[in-house]
């Protein structure tokens, strides 16, 4: 029978209700930026409002996985580990790559071929996360996103540098990346963290969420 890494039930419930929170805060932002988007038609904006559509699908899985995984405990039905086990890591670790590569297009869009750019990042973010899947190390993961999420931070920074309009959105990004450090050890069901520590990242990561949503609501408002 398949089981998270905590079987505790309340860890399990945490877990649901978590993913559905950020599920919903993540397409919220998504949704609040479409008539931005519809108005302007910049492509930034596109780019930056489509890695939440990711995140949000990256978090959909992990919370199907873990309704999955409670229902066989309920119903008591099994399935076979070895398949189902790092099927998450697939899963998850595609779509929450892909969604850091539109963070960075949102970022240089205007100095790349917007197309071919997407083409190498989903190719690149399906072979991250098939060798995450082949040899189960969600460590690996969690390395190569901190690692492209701190590059986006730079360049975040060195272009609020350069443009004042675009300092207020720099803000934004460095919340994502202080969200997204929070999240990088609990996206894959492969961790083994104490769930006290879990709570703080589940706190953070919904905070942060919420006041990019805030942001979002106050510039669309």
């Amino acid at each position: 029978m398949i089981r998270c890494p905590h079987c505790d039930p309340t860890w399990m419930f945490a877990e649901l209700v978590f993913s559905a929170v950020v599920i919903v805060l993540c397409m919220l932002i998504f949704f609040r930026t479409k008539e931005m988007y519809g108005l302007t038609r910049h492509k930034g904006i596109n780019y930056f409002r489509t890695t939440f559509l990711f995140f949000a699908l990256a978090f959909f899985f992990r919370f199907a996985f873990h309704l999955f995984s409670i229902s066989g405990i309920v119903f008591d039905f099994s399935f076979p580990r070895q398949i189902i086990g790092p099927l998450p890591l697939l899963v998850t670790g595609y779509f929450s790559t892909i969604a850091i590569f539109y963070l960075l297009l949102s970022l240089v869009w205007k100095r790349v071929n917007s197309e071919q750019f997407l083409a190498v990042a989903h190719v690149a973010a399906f072979l991250l996360a098939s060798v995450v899947f082949v040899f189960r190390s969600a460590h690996f993961l969690a390395l190569i996103q901190v690692l492209l999420i701190i590059f986006v931070l730079i360049l975040a920074y060195l272009r609020s540098r350069h443009s004042r309009s675009f300092s207020g959105l720099f803000v934004i990004y460095v919340l994502l990346f202080v969200g997204w450090l929070a999240n990088i050890m609990i996206l894959s069901p492969r961790f083994r963290i104490p769930f006290e520590v879990m709570a703080v990242s589940y706190a953070v990561s919904v905070a942060v969420l919420g006041v990019i949503f805030y942001k979002v609501y106050r510039w669309t408002g």
